[in-house]
């Protein structure tokens, strides 16, 4: 026995599902673009650490090449409050070994996706960078131990999908709309909880930052499923993306120049990073 449906909620529910698969359908290349520079950046560090630090690695034990390299653009709080702003930047695209940046380029596949499919392109590099921005600022802010990864973007990710799936429940099919608020809220809050053991080297201050930030500027953007507002060209979002593009110029400058001053030589790195050096 069968219980009949309101014809309104019937044909509200194909809607739902109708305008979803319209979404769906729209393109996703910025994804798959920071996929690869995040990948690329990675594999060059590697293989370019192996030879660049052949003679300088055994000076600092417990420290791979990779490592070392990496930490010339790493978050260091002591080295962004000397004036290297640019490590705000650049810390988002560090990764220490594999499984970290395995973890981040997948948590950048799931959920970046279906947010530039929702948003475009414009809008999630928006999200994806000031998230990023905010983490770091929040982690130069309340830790000082050195950081680096993509994390604090994704969070950032999380955050605005949650508000995504929060603020067009009405647009969207409840099985979604579910997955995005309910449903991935739990894997927040354990990753977040994590952070908190002292065994596990977190950065809470990045994750955190990251996931608000995400959810207040999805909070103010324009989706495809708004069906009031539709994005379209819009000048704010034009230059607010551009202006962040151009940022990452600024971040290539002091990165680079940081690499060619302090790996010279084993010298020329422990003169720019005495932290780093053993006091006997």
């Amino acid at each position: 026995m069968s219980t009949a449906q309101d014809p309104k909620d019937y044909f509200n529910a194909i809607h739902r599902e109708l305008v979803f698969a319209r979404v769906l359908g729209h393109p996703d290349h910025l994804v798959w673009w920071l996929l690869a520079v995040n990948v690329a950046l990675f594999v060059a560090a590697f293989v370019f650490g192996l030879f660049l630090f052949e003679n300088i690695a055994p000076a600092f034990p417990g420290f791979s090449p990779l490592q070392l390299l990496f930490y010339t653009g790493m978050k260091v709080s002591t080295h962004v409050h000397e004036g290297e702003w640019w490590r705000l930047w650049s810390s988002m695209f560090v990764h220490m070994n594999f499984a970290h940046i395995l973890f981040n380029m997948w948590g950048l596949f799931a959920l970046g996706r279906l947010l530039e499919k929702a948003y475009g392109s414009r809008r999630l590099f928006i999200i994806y960078m000031l998230s990023g921005l905010v983490g770091a600022f929040a982690s130069v802010y309340f830790t000082d131990a050195p950081s680096g990864g993509a994390s604090g973007a994704i969070y950032g990710l999380a955050g605005a999908l949650g508000v995504f799936g929060m603020k067009f429940r009405r647009e969207l099919p409840p099985r979604v709309s579910r997955s995005l608020t309910t449903g991935m809220m739990p894997w927040i809050v354990l990753g977040i909880g994590i952070g908190f053991l002292d065994a596990i080297p977190f950065d809470n201050a990045a994750h955190i930052g990251g996931f608000l930030s995400g959810g207040v500027i999805a909070l103010f953007m324009r989706s495809y499923l708004d069906t009031r507002h539709r994005p379209r060209k819009n000048h704010g979002v034009s230059i607010l993306s551009g202006a962040l593009a151009l940022s990452l110029v600024y971040m290539l400058a002091g990165w680079s120049a940081e690499v060619t001053e302090c790996t010279k030589d084993q010298s020329a790195f422990e003169t720019c990073y005495p932290e780093l050096v053993e006091k006997p």
